[in-house]
C-alpha cells in the first residue's frame, strides 16, 4: 500500500488501491494550517458532545454524529474533486451524510479491525488489509 503524494493522485489510482487494499491515503492534501483549523474547530465541537451510551459508543468516548450539521470545517475535504470522483466510480450513488467525529477516551476498549462497509454495495477484495 503506497502513501500517494497529491500530484500522483488520480481517480483510477485511488480505485485500484480501494480494489486491492480496501482504503487509500492521499497524504499532503491538507496543509498543516488546514489540519491545525479542522482540528481546532473539532475541539469546539467535542466540547459541546456527551460521551457514549453504552459500551459500544464507550462511556467515555465522544462520538460526533452528523458533523456535517456541526461544523462546515470538512465540507471542503469532503467535497473534493478525487474523494468526489473515486466515490462516483466506487459506489455509484452517494449520500455524503454520515461522518462521524470520533474521540476515544481514557480506558475504553479497543474494537476489533474492522471495515464500517456494511451500508453499501461495494466490499472490498482483499481478506486481509492491515
Amino acid at each position: 500500500m503506497a502513501h500517494i503524494a497529491p500530484a500522483d493522485a488520480t481517480v483510477d489510482r485511488l480505485v485500484a488501491e480501494l480494489e486491492e487494499h480496501g482504503f487509500a491515503i492521499v497524504e499532503g492534501v491538507l496543509s498543516a494550517d488546514e489540519v491545525r483549523a479542522k482540528r481546532e474547530d473539532l475541539v469546539d465541537v467535542f466540547a459541546a458532545t456527551p460521551t457514549g451510551r453504552n459500551s459500544f459508543e464507550g462511556f467515555s468516548t465522544q462520538r460526533i454524529y452528523a458533523l456535517f450539521a456541526k461544523t462546515r470545517a470538512f465540507d471542503e475535504p469532503a467535497t473534493h474533486p478525487l474523494v468526489l470522483g473515486t466515490l462516483d466510480r466506487v459506489l455509484g450513488s452517494y449520500q455524503l451524510s454520515a461522518p462521524v467525529g470520533i474521540s476515544i477516551g481514557p480506558g475504553e476498549q479497543a474494537q476489533v479491525l474492522h471495515r464500517d462497509d456494511g451500508s453499501t454495495r461495494w466490499r472490498c477484495r482483499t481478506r486481509r488489509w492491515w
